[in-house]
């Protein structure tokens, strides 16, 4: 019993001495490299041209404000260079990026060109395979710079750009190129609100007027689609359901008194409409698809107001109140009140019927009302075909996406 735990004393020791030689080995050889490393100096022993390939991996859209101009992204930043002073001959080794710490290694100082706020991408290990590449990867959010242009808002698409580059280093000390993949959305996480289209990178060369050297950038663009449903069901359908009881207005009998109210109340909601609108839109001369909505139909109750008013002073003129004087005479004044009759030719052949506690009964013109009816449905066919040409019209605008 005694020999069967001797054995297996051994071969825990005859496992693990391997492992440990190993790790020994690894820890020796570390500490021999960064022994005389210098984390300050590009990785070329001869000084020559560093070659650095860089791609991002998009992994959300965290937040896209278009009143500031800005473009919140989690990414994944990659890196992949050759690094002379870190081959061994153990094989795969990591070793600290992280500038602040001891015991990191060189690397490239890849800033944000377009930065909207301090850039929070964390310093990860770094992989060293035998023959000195290095492969980084550091995750974290960004948030860049984006001009966006809402001319078609809601329905807009917006193009968005990623310039990084070396701060310190020319074009002839740091070569940038494309990692593969370049962008890498296979762990993207959809946007609720934007769809990502298409995306694309291009490497620029460009001559700044502080130094005589050409600084390389990579600028990786992105085009994304907003999706309109909120805006369809929240703003745009209630507030043209609301602009369509305009029309109601001009149906409402003028003896209910509540045509005039009735209309102000839908401008008002309509300006109550544009004033959400306003508190989503950034303040800027150009005016989005949405505001002319809106404003065409705040002219339109507006046009419909006016109809209402002037139809109502149609009305007025055809209020006639008869008295009957003690000869027994019919004598007509306007704007009185009284009980409302046929009209005023049967009044005055009744005159000998009419007595002294008749007086002040109401009648209206026939004739007259039947005109303004015409000219009521005039109007209302009028700004029939005014409202829908106006919906077309805005319809038309809205640009359609394959």
């Amino acid at each position: 019993m005694e020999m069967k735990y001797f054995v297996i004393f051994l071969l825990m020791i005859m496992i693990t001495t391997p492992l440990n030689g190993i790790s020994y080995q690894k820890s020796e050889i570390k500490n021999n490299i960064l022994s005389g490393y210098r984390k300050d100096m590009l990785p070329d022993c001869n000084d020559s041209q560093v070659n650095v390939s860089i791609g991002i991996a998009l992994r959300s859209l965290n937040d896209v404000d278009h009143i500031k101009g800005q473009l919140k992204i989690n990414i994944w930043l990659r890196y992949k260079w050759n690094d002379e002073r870190l081959k061994n001959e153990v094989g795969k080794m990591k070793f600290y990026t992280d500038p602040s710490m001891y015991g990191s290694i060189w690397v490239p100082d890849i800033y944000l060109y377009n930065m909207g706020s301090i850039q929070e991408l964390e310093y990860t290990l770094a992989d060293v395979s035998k023959d000195g590449e290095v492969r980084l990867s550091r995750p974290g959010i960004i948030t860049t710079t984006c001009k966006f242009n809402l001319k078609d808002f809601p329905y807009d698409e917006q193009f968005c750009e990623i310039k990084m580059g070396s701060w310190v280093y020319s074009a002839s000390d740091i070569y940038l190129k494309k990692y593969d993949p370049f962008f890498d959305i296979s762990n993207y996480q959809e946007n609720e609100e934007w769809d990502l289209v298409s995306y694309n990178s291009t490497i620029n060369n460009k001559k700044y007027d502080c130094c005589v050297e050409e600084y390389q950038d990579i600028t990786f663009g992105m085009k994304i689609r907003r999706r309109s449903e909120y805006y369809n069901m929240n703003i745009i359908l209630p507030g043209f359901l609301t602009a369509s009881l305009m029309i109601i207005s001009l149906m409402i009998p003028h003896s209910t008194g509540e045509r005039i109210s009735f209309a102000t109340t839908i401008m008002l909601s309509v300006i109550v409409f544009l004033l959400i609108l306003s508190d989503n839109l950034p303040k800027t001369a150009n005016s989005p698809l949405i505001s002319f909505m809106f404003i065409g139909l705040l002219m339109l109750s507006l046009v419909v107001l006016f109809i209402v008013i002037n139809t109502a002073s149609f009305y007025e003129n055809t209020n006639i109140c008869c008295k009957v004087d003690d000869e027994g005479r019919c004598q007509c004044k306007r704007f009185c009140c009284a009980k409302v009759r046929d009209n005023e030719e049967e009044i005055e052949g009744r005159n000998e019927e009419i007595s002294n506690y008749q007086r002040g009964l109401y009648v209206l013109n026939k004739n007259r009302i039947k005109r303004i009816k015409v000219i009521e449905n005039v109007y209302m066919v009028s700004f029939v075909v005014l409202f829908v040409g106006f919906m077309v019209g805005i319809m038309s605008e809205v640009p359609k996406y394959e």
